[in-house]
């Protein structure tokens, strides 16, 4: 689908992996790949899974039995002819790292790639993981040094545990609580709980905050986990 939009760049965020019980949530952000060019389209899909059995009567219908989770696939297209010594082979590797688990989750005991949050200007983020990265290097300096590729990045949509129901914030994964104290702000809590201020829409967002700038010392906000608090920024 053709997005027409030419002053946003479209971003990928990668993020530490965060364990909560038997699934991973996007935690703080590790690095922020910004496409150099916005793509010119993206592809989307969503599978439905179906059990055709042998019919014993004529109008016996295939058993439904789910969903796929939701990939999508993006090209980016990386130059730098315009830098008289640059090349792309940095971004060309931190892209094909995507697939491999973070340094912190292997060390833990639990191997899992980054988490990776795409986003353009105001589409709803997808979030999920790298499937695969393919290259295609077109162009080179005199010693080798790739100075133009495109990359085909191909996610899947991250499973996320079951939504909770709240009765004050709606229905969301929420993490844990926290009490407003003096001089605390929607931006610096944010900044404490997902390792950057810009989530506060997302606290505003669970909590129904008609005034998001009026915080009252005591009162208790409901804060969601990281994946839906992306999803909701």
């Amino acid at each position: 689908m053709a997005l027409a939009t030419n002053f946003t760049k479209a971003q990928i965020d990668l993020r530490e992996p965060m364990q909560e019980k038997d699934h991973f949530v996007a935690g703080s952000s590790l690095k922020l790949l910004q496409f150099m060019f916005n793509p010119k389209d993206y592809s989307m899909s969503l599978g439905g899974g179906w059990n055709f059995k042998a019919q014993k009567a004529s109008l016996e219908q295939p058993e439904f039995t789910g969903t796929t989770p939701r990939t999508l696939d993006v090209e980016m297209f990386l130059d730098a002819t315009d830098e008289p010594t640059g090349d792309v082979a940095k971004t060309i590797d931190k892209l094909l790292n995507t697939v491999r688990p973070t340094e912190k989750s292997e060390s833990s005991g639990t191997p899992y790639p980054p988490i990776v949050v795409f986003s353009w200007g105001t589409s709803t983020p997808f979030v999920g993981v790298v499937k695969s990265v393919s290259t295609s290097m077109t162009l080179f300096r005199s010693d080798g040094r790739p100075v133009r590729a495109t990359c085909k990045v191909s996610m899947q949509e991250l499973e996320t545990a079951p939504a909770r129901q709240n009765p004050t914030s709606g229905g969301f994964d929420a993490t844990r609580a926290h009490t407003i104290i003096l001089g605390d702000s929607l931006a610096s809590i944010a900044n404490a709980e997902y390792g950057t201020p810009t989530m506060w829409r997302a606290i505003a967002i669970a909590n129904r905050l008609e005034d998001p700038f009026s915080l009252r010392v005591g009162h208790e906000l409901l804060l969601p986990s990281a994946a839906d608090a992306v999803a909701m920024a």
